[in-house]
């Protein structure tokens, strides 16, 4: 995906460059390679911060083979890594870096520390750090495509794997005020296991998300969860004539309504 800087252009990332695209004249621009010192295999769209300049993280490569955290400079058209992150902080980082309200950035790294881990850092430093540590078994692990910044201030992620029913993942909580952690709910087959995606925000104030599993046919979920209530609930138990067979990819929120896609079936929801 692509982010919209406040220049008016937006800039994505391949595995092969990270590129900028002019809405202006419709050009599109590769300003740099990636290599073994910037850092490889860069999944999640980099993020503009209040400094003007242009974060992401990658999830291979760097000083210690587990990627780093870059950042870009638009006016002058440079990048310099600024962490090279390393394997007890983060390893397979494909997460979003979020923007918290206290202009620091949080992401998630799926096998940080063994289990995962949530990582803190603030633009421009030379450092970050790991604010927790996923431990498996019931608190989950394997975070999975990042945290979402609800409307109360806190981040929501998922983990794919753990939980008190074995192996279904877990949705969490993390208060970036006071670095608390909590495991919210446990997912199992009856209304959803194995996240799919990461969750996508409604302007009322929900958490929507997708499980590749569980359900009616053991065919995945559309769920919601309520910060407010800390309510979890299945909207769409998916098959063959209901939304399709195993959703996957991330949801697209537009005029107050989810799209998204299904692997199989007859079409997406």
């Amino acid at each position: 995906g692509m982010r919209q800087a406040s220049n008016g252009k937006l800039y994505g990332v391949t595995y092969k460059s990270f590129y900028e695209f002019d809405p202006s004249n419709n050009s599109i621009a590769a300003k740099f390679d990636w290599s073994n010192t910037l850092g490889a295999f860069p999944i999640a769209a980099p993020v503009e911060a209040p400094n003007g300049k242009i974060y992401g993280v990658t999830s291979n490569s760097g000083a210690f083979s587990a990627g780093t955290i870059y950042e870009y400079d638009p006016i002058g058209m440079t990048v310099t890594v600024k962490v090279n992150l390393t394997p007890s902080d983060a390893t397979n980082s494909i997460a979003t870096m979020n923007l918290a309200s206290n202009n620091k950035f949080y992401f998630n790294s799926s096998f940080g520390g063994g289990f995962g881990t949530i990582i803190e850092y603030v633009p421009g430093a030379t450092s970050a750090t790991k604010k927790y540590t996923f431990t498996g078994g019931t608190s989950g692990n394997v975070p999975y495509n990042g945290m979402t910044l609800a409307p109360n201030g806190l981040l929501y992620g998922v983990t794919s794997q753990g939980g008190v029913f074995g192996s279904g993942g877990t949705l969490f909580q993390y208060d970036p005020t006071n670095d608390v952690t909590k495991i919210i709910y446990s997912f199992h087959n009856e209304t959803g296991s194995f996240v799919g995606a990461p969750l996508a925000v409604l302007p009322n104030g929900k958490l929507y998300g997708i499980t590749i599993a569980g359900g009616t046919d053991n065919t995945g979920v559309l769920y919601s969860f309520d910060p407010a209530t800390n309510q979890y609930k299945p909207e769409v138990l998916f098959g063959s004539s209901r939304g399709g067979l195993t959703p996957s990819g991330p949801l697209v929120t537009s005029n107050n309504k989810l799209y998204g896609t299904s692997a199989g079936g007859n079409g997406g929801l």
